[in-house]
Formats: C-alpha cells, structure tokens, sequence
C-alpha cells in the first residue's frame, strides 16, 4: 500500500480491516434460483458466475484528480471508492483514479429489522456503470469460529437476497459480458459489495436509473421476483422491502470518452467490431456475432505498442473485450489477424529467486516479464505484465529441484479464475491456490497441513505454458482512426 492511499484513509476514517473477499459476476447462489429460469442458469454457468478468488493488490491510488484532492466533498468521494478497494485481498477493479474523478456520492439508506441497506456511490461512461452499496446488520453475520474464506459471499446473503435494476431491468438482462460482482466484509457485522455492469452495447441515455432491493429469504409477505422482471416496483412493495434508487447523470465521464465506428470481420469467426470506445473506465472493443475474437486478433497504437485485450466470457452475439494501455489520446489502433497452427503448446521455464525474470516467447512475438513470486495462506501469487505481443492461453506452472510438479502431501495447486489486472500499472497476478474449488466453483480454503514454509522450500521454478505456432499476419491489419 502506497503512502499517498495510507494518509487518503487516514484522512476520510476508513476502518483499517483486513478481513475480505471477492466474488465475481452477477448473480449470487442464494438468488439465482428465484431470480433464474433454468435456460438462464445455464447460461449464468458458462459466465464463470459462481467464480470466486481471494483477490490480489490493489496496487496503488497515487494522485487522484486535483479537484478532487483540493475539497473535502472530493477527498470524500475518494475515501469512499478506496474503502472498497484499500486491502491487498480485493481486486482493483478498474482505474481507481477515474472511478473516484466521476462516482456520484450518494448514501442514501433504509433501515428495517436491524439491517440497513445503503447505496454509497455510483458512477459511469460509455463502457461501464458502477454500483457501491453495502448491507450492515445489528446482529453478526457469523459467529466468527470458522475461517470465511471465499465462502464469505454467500454467507452474507443466507438471509436476504440483493438485487440491482438499471432504468428498470434485471442487472443481468442489461449488462454485456465481462461484468462482474464482488464483496468482503469490512466486519462481521458490515459487507460492502461492488458491481460493474457491462453497458457498452445497451444504448444507455446519459441518466442511468440504478435501484438497489432487498428482502429477506424468509419474509412473510414475499415479492414474486419472477414477475417483477417485467414491471416496475408498486409504492406498496418498495415500502415492504429495502429499497433505495438514484439517478446517476453520466454526461461528464461521456465527455471524455472517445469513440470510434467501425465494421471489421474478424477471420475464422462470424464476429465484426462494430465500434472502439476509449473511456475513463477501460477501453472496449464492441463486437457482434459469434466467437472469441480475444483468440483471434492483435492490438497495436500508433507507436506500435501492444494493447493487451483481457480474455472474457462471450454469451450471446453482442460483446465487448476491454483491452489495455490506450487512453483518449490514443491515435489510432491497428487490428492485426492471429494465425495459429494447431493446438499445441510449448513451455519456458527460470529458476526463480532474483527478478525480473524474462519470458522471452519465440517467433517475434513478446515477452512475459515475471516481477515476484509470493507466498500467503496456501495461495502463491505471480506478478507479471506482457511486454509486446502475448497470445492468449499462458498459464504458469510450479517446478521442484526434480524438474516434477510441486505437490506438498500429495496436494498440486490449482489456478484462479481469471488473472488479477492492476490497471495503474498494466500488470497482472496469476495464483495458483493450495486448495481449489468445489463443484460450484466456491473456494476450497487450502489444508492446513500444507503450510507457506512448505510450499516455499518445494518450489525451485516457474515454468510458462503458451500457444505454439503463434503468428500475427501483418499483411491483412486494418487501421482504425480515432481522432
């Protein structure tokens, strides 16, 4: 943590805890079968909904807006983003900076048996829209006996399920793919949850109307959440419920986005980029169609820099793939066509020890530059970031003295959901977890008899596992102007 985010949470009274977790995408195993038919429960599954992981750093908050840091309404708004994001277990879930410059303090809360519902901020552009609420209850929402690990999620919604509406719809009818939801208990009494919802191919009128209910599982006078998703709340059932609303004005953040139309066919798909949005939340390509085009092509500025697309969930035949290191100054950016032959792959591997350790991938492509490797808590944790062109599909394996697989008491680690983005510094963490997942996808909380000292004296090297035969077909790359 950073000495400028350590003196913002000092300065807005942010509780220090440490006590969180993370959980992603939309819907909760709680709510899912009230709010889900069965053909959307399938889909929700291929959405990885039910993925959780202890998150890596937030890397850091340095110098947020001036006029922000100049009032205290600003350093406000800011402490209130940071609270969510402060510990080194949650995940930055995109450029904190930003998110603080444009989020809409709002607070506006309801109390009911002891639990009061808030809706602390929120904030969007063209790509994204954020929603900050947290649940606080009189009474604990576990007894604190028993590790939460991931499990956390689901334990503060035993009793109540939680849902968001955007200008009147289910969250999940509105949001794109590559959303996602996340949650961590401040305390055992106080859970705080983050939502970034997907807007970027919704066509959303620059007043976004986001309502937050709730109601317990067991109440005695239920709201049928099935036929709500064709209507608007009555007065009489917001009054029943925990309900608060507000209205967020996105025209200042839209100010500042940049887009670009486009039709471009991706190769070996029937996906085409209808359009390029450069936005203070992460920049997107806008796709329709089917197929992954992450797999299928390349990004290059007008310096021929990489621009690193994020590998996402595809549903449907409208979705967006944030890619990084471009911003509104952005020039231009060149598509450039994947060739791979077959499905093979290849491996590198570096005793590890003394960093940076270099990657350097074969065939003219870039390179994966490893900054550290640690290990907490049965989980080990490998920063990176890619230097020019990485394909998607690397994955990192450890290595023992004996050149085998590290697996302290027979126990092998296996890799978290989705590689942690550090948008301030356009890196990654990827986590290999002592542990693993249950056949839902909830964390496994590692064996206590596999400790960090153990882990740490087995692991000799890390080994990269990559795409063979990867080539980018320069020929055949499309230019988009943006300005």
């Amino acid at each position: 943590m950073n000495k400028r985010l350590k003196e913002l949470i000092s300065e807005t009274g942010i509780p220090d805890t440490d006590l969180k977790i993370s959980a992603d995408n939309i819907t909760r195993r709680v709510t899912a079968s009230i709010t889900a038919s069965p053909s959307e429960r399938k889909r929700y599954m291929k959405r990885k909904i039910f993925k959780t992981s202890l998150i890596a750093a937030c890397a850091a908050v340095v110098c947020t807006a001036a006029a922000f840091a100049a009032s205290p309404a600003g350093r406000e708004a800011i402490g209130n983003i940071i609270s969510y994001f402060q510990n080194e277990r949650v995940n930055e879930i995109t450029d904190t900076e930003e998110l603080a410059k444009y989020s809409v303090q709002i607070g506006e809360s309801v109390t009911k048996d002891g639990i009061t519902l808030t809706l602390d901020n929120a904030a969007a552009d063209d790509n994204y829209l954020h929603v900050f609420y947290t649940l606080k209850s009189d009474e604990p929402f576990y007894d604190g006996s028993e590790p939460i690990g991931h499990n956390a999620y689901a334990k503060a919604y035993e009793k109540m399920w939680v849902e968001v509406r955007i200008n009147g719809q289910h969250d999940v009818s509105v949001a794109g793919n590559h959303s996602s939801t996340q949650g961590y208990f401040a305390d055992r009494y106080t859970f705080k949850t983050v939502c970034k919802y997907n807007i970027s191919a919704a066509g959303m009128p620059d007043t976004i109307k986001v309502e937050v209910l709730a109601d317990k599982h067991d109440s005695e006078n239920p709201i049928d959440l099935t036929e709500l998703q064709n209507r608007a709340l009555t007065e009489e059932e917001k009054s029943r419920i925990w309900y608060v609303s507000a209205d967020i004005d996105r025209k200042a953040a839209r100010k500042a986005t940049v887009t670009a139309e486009t039709s471009i066919n991706i190769p070996d798909t029937d996906a085409s980029i209808e359009k390029i949005v450069l936005s203070p939340f992460g920049s997107q390509l806008v796709t329709t169609g089917s197929g992954n085009i992450a797999e299928k092509v390349a990004l290059f500025d007008e310096n021929g820099v990489s621009l690193d697309i994020l590998d996402t969930d595809v549903i449907g035949e409208e979705n967006s793939y944030e890619f990084l290191k471009a911003n509104i100054n952005t020039e231009e950016i060149k598509i450039v066509p994947i060739l791979s032959v077959g499905e093979k792959t290849d491996a590198i591997q570096h005793k590890i020890g003394d960093y940076p350790i270099c990657y350097e991938l074969p065939d003219g492509l870039g390179s994966i530059v490893v900054t550290d490797v640690r290990t907490d808590g049965g989980v080990v944790s490998i920063d990176y970031y890619k230097d020019g062109f990485v394909p998607c599909g690397i994955q990192f394996g450890l290595r023992d003295e004996n050149n085998s697989s590290v697996a302290p008491d027979g126990i092998a680690p296996m890799p978290d959901l989705g590689d942690r983005v550090h948008y301030d510094t356009n890196s990654y963490t990827a986590r290999l977890i002592f542990g693993g997942y249950d056949e839902t996808g909830y964390y496994i909380v590692p064996d206590e008899s596999v400790s960090d000292e153990e882990i740490k004296q087995a692991i000799d090297s890390l080994n990269v596992t990559y795409p063979k035969s990867v080539r980018l077909d320069y020929d055949n790359a499309q230019i988009v102007k943006l300005h």
